[in-house]
């Protein structure tokens, strides 16, 4: 460590800059009202500090004496809960883009631990290094980072580390005041409050605390105005190149495949050195489920037959998703309850996830919440309102925009319930004692005082509960309150439509109810995207009978999978959507717009038409890329079944068309290309040969050059074995995106965007 980092590190401790005085040997500096003085010398060209005799380097004596990290970890095995019967997961490593240059072929791995720890401890000088862990919700990621947290902290206290892995819960949390986050975990979950959060930076930078942001893709997905990637981007600028951070996100994160949704953080980061890795988690199998339920004294192997059995399915998520899994399990442990569950399960597998709901609330109504006041016990709530009152309580966090109730909010909450449902003031306080220990509902440890959903799942189910309710009320200002804060999950959404379905025999009504909410709504609107994903849940496959559906915008793969009949679109926005398994009826789309349309499953598309839409991109089987030519993208919808039917008329010569498939390859190149840089800000010459393989030459010959001269790439010094060049992106990644978005699929309307933008 030199002398001016050891100043620069020291100033970040101290209450005041003020309060740091370093000369002539002597240091005196004041840290929470404690005055150090100590002694500073040289020795092996090494910067050594002695105190009260003792002698030791001065990274040390920063880590032990003023960042106090033993204590931290102390505090870690103390406050972050022990999974008594944790499961390691398997999953698939994607290295670093300079091992894995094509973004897809990652090693699968048995155990995910130690392939984890060792990407964590390698951590390369003059590179920050981010590992996303992805899987879908459900599947075990923040089990893993406190295993991994937990883990860590004790080899720390052996000795047989030099790092500690610092979990930091982001969801439900504003990404605004990112130090608020951090210092508040520190402070307030591990009760650890030596650190000012520039402090915290210093300690990543020196790669002796590596943070693990837990529900990363929540704030990407909710937060406004690209709050969250900035966040993160303004961290990785302040660790400078060095330190390592591990970021948990869903799935759907770190494999979308527009840049659009990547740029963002890029371009906060693109003037640093970073790489990034990946571990994706893979779903239970037979075997972690079998050891998993033996361990909580349940017959796993028997379960897990009898459930497969009636589900007529071994990889169904009531057997592969982790908290459904041991949710299953739980409820197992009972015989009766494990009947009654079994035998409530339809052999399709649909509605599970209200099965296994039903069954837990079951429980509690029927044996944890009895009043045995009186003469005679009875339940203090019926099964249904046990559903209403948690249904009020996923809303109200939802309008406040957090996961975490303070208890104060849940008192009200329940008072409020208690008084609608006429109830007495003994049982109204019997239910605000109990609430509490609901079993689906969890202290925020986090949090003084304060609790949550013990699962997000639940939160979304029960939230989809009380918008099922405000929809079917057909309150349109509850309604633009509650739609305008952020997309609704998918689980909310889903339950949502079936309440909707089930409470109401005129659907097509509430997708007008739809149609007025968002009528007077911006373009981009949180109002139109939930009320589009809702309403497409309504339409598909709902004998519905003629409905329009006007101004609402459709999120990304909307239309998958859906069976759609005798449904106009009005001036609708759809984002990139598959077909797949989609079937589109008598349908019309008039004045819409899609980001792009993938034909390349088996689709069934009979007497629909487009009607001067505007298609940007098309897909028209999987082993090509997408075709961005209007004439292209015209002849490919109408051979996929669509009428198409437009004003515009584009003349396509054959004399041209060998140039435009040739501008395409170009331009497909320079998007792939991008996407490498998003995995790391600096890119070797090898690394682009393997990525492209037999099409190396047409970039190095044609694409790369034209990239350079229009200052979209330039070369930076190469620092590894061997001799070869290296690249990064001299331009912002959105104005990547913009432009190819624009360039109707050729490559020299790109570079013209470019200069435009520049």
């Amino acid at each position: 460590m030199e002398y001016g980092e050891f100043q620069r590190i020291l100033t970040a401790f101290a209450d005041k800059p003020a309060h740091v005085d370093v000369e002539h040997g002597e240091l005196i500096v004041e840290i929470r009202d404690d005055i150090i003085e100590a002694k500073i010398f040289m020795r092996n060209a090494a910067l050594v500090v002695e105190e009260d005799g003792v002698r030791q380097s001065a990274t040390d004596w920063i880590i032990n004496r003023i960042a106090r990290l033993p204590i931290l970890a102390d505090r870690i095995l103390a406050y972050v809960a022990e999974e008594p019967y944790f499961i390691e997961p398997a999953g698939e490593l994607l290295k670093r883009v300079e091992d894995s240059p094509d973004d897809i072929n990652g090693n699968s791995v048995e155990e995910v631990t130690p392939e984890i720890l060792e990407v964590l401890d390698q951590r390369p000088a003059g590179t920050s290094t981010g590992l996303y862990i992805t899987s879908d919700a459900g599947e075990g990621k923040t089990t893993l980072i406190h295993y991994l947290a937990r883990y860590q902290a004790s080899q720390y206290k052996r000795k047989e580390t030099d790092w500690l892995l610092v979990p930091i819960a982001l969801g439900g949390r504003s990404f605004l005041r990112f130090d608020d986050v951090i210092i508040g975990t520190l402070v307030n979950r591990l009760r650890f409050p030596f650190l000012y959060y520039d402090a915290f930076v210093w300690l990543v930078r020196m790669g002796v605390i590596v943070p693990a942001l837990d529900g990363f893709e929540e704030m990407f997905v909710e937060g406004q105005a690209g709050d969250a990637v900035s966040a993160l981007g303004n961290l990785m600028q302040l660790l400078d190149s060095q330190g390592t951070i591990l970021i948990a996100a869903r799935s759907a994160y770190f494999e979308y495949k527009s840049l659009q949704a990547q740029a963002p953080l890029f371009d906060s980061i693109r003037d640093q050195w970073t790489d990034f890795a990946r571990i994706k988690l893979f779903k239970w199998d037979r075997d972690r489920f079998i050891r998993y339920a033996n361990m909580q004294k349940v017959d796993g192997k028997a379960l897990f037959e009898d459930v497969a059995e009636k589900l007529r399915n071994e990889s169904h998520p009531l057997l592969t998703r982790a908290v459904l899994a041991k949710r299953l399990i739980e409820v197992a442990s009972e015989g009766a309850d494990r009947e009654n569950l079994i035998k409530s399960i339809n052999r399709n597998g649909k509605h599970y996830f209200d099965r296994l709901v039903e069954s837990i609330i079951a429980r509690e109504a029927r044996q944890k919440w009895i009043d045995r006041s009186g003469e005679a016990a009875h339940p203090l709530l019926t099964e249904r309102q046990h559903g209403e009152l948690l249904a009020e309580i996923a809303l109200e966090m939802w309008v406040s925009e957090t996961a975490v109730l303070k208890s104060d909010v849940f008192d009200s909450l329940v008072d409020l319930y208690a008084e609608s449902c006429s109830l007495d003031t003994h049982v109204t306080n019997q239910i605000r004692d109990r609430i509490r220990q609901h079993a689906l509902i969890a202290a925020a440890n986090d949090i003084p005082n304060a609790f949550r959903f013990n699962h997000e799942e639940f939160y979304h189910y029960f939230l989809g509960e009380a918008v099922a309710r405000m929809i079917t009320g057909a309150d349109a200002t509850d309604i633009r309150r509650a739609f305008r804060i952020a997309r609704f999950p998918d689980l909310t959404l889903e339950v949502a439509a079936r309440g909707i379905r089930e409470h109401t025999h005129t659907p097509s009504r509430i997708v007008d109810l739809l149609n007025e909410t968002c009528a007077t709504e911006p373009r981009a609107s949180f109002v139109k995207e939930n009320s589009g994903d809702l309403a497409i849940r309504l339409i598909d496959a709902g004998n519905l009978g003629e409905v329009a559906v006007r101004g609402m915008s459709f999120t990304v793969d909307s239309l998958r999978g859906r069976t759609i009949e005798n449904i106009t679109f009005h001036h609708c926005q759809f984002q990139r959507t598959a077909l797949a398994q989609s079937k589109i009826r008598n349908c019309s789309f008039e004045g819409c717009q899609f980001t792009q349309v993938d034909l390349s499953e088996v689709t069934e598309i009979v007497g629909s038409r487009l009607y001067n839409c505007e298609v940007l991109s098309v897909v028209r089987s999987p082993d090509e890329t997408a075709l961005y030519a209007p004439p292209k993208i015209e002849k490919v919808l109408e051979q996929g079944g669509f009428q198409v039917i437009t004003s515009v008329h584009h003349a396509e010569e054959d004399s041209i068309q060998e140039l435009q498939e040739l501008q395409e390859k170009e331009l497909v190149l320079t998007e792939s290309m991008c996407r490498a840089f998003f995995r790391s800000t600096g890119v070797n010459e090898n690394t682009f040969r393997q990525r492209f393989g037999s099409d190396a030459p047409l970039f190095f010959e044609k694409v790369l050059p034209c990239l350079k001269d229009h200052g979209v790439v330039k070369e930076v010094p190469y620092k590894g074995a061997g001799q070869q060049l290296r690249y990064r992106l001299a331009v912002s990644l959105r104005d990547v995106q913009k432009s190819i978005a624009q360039a109707d699929g050729s490559f020299e309307k790109f570079l013209k965007g470019m200069d435009a933008l520049s």
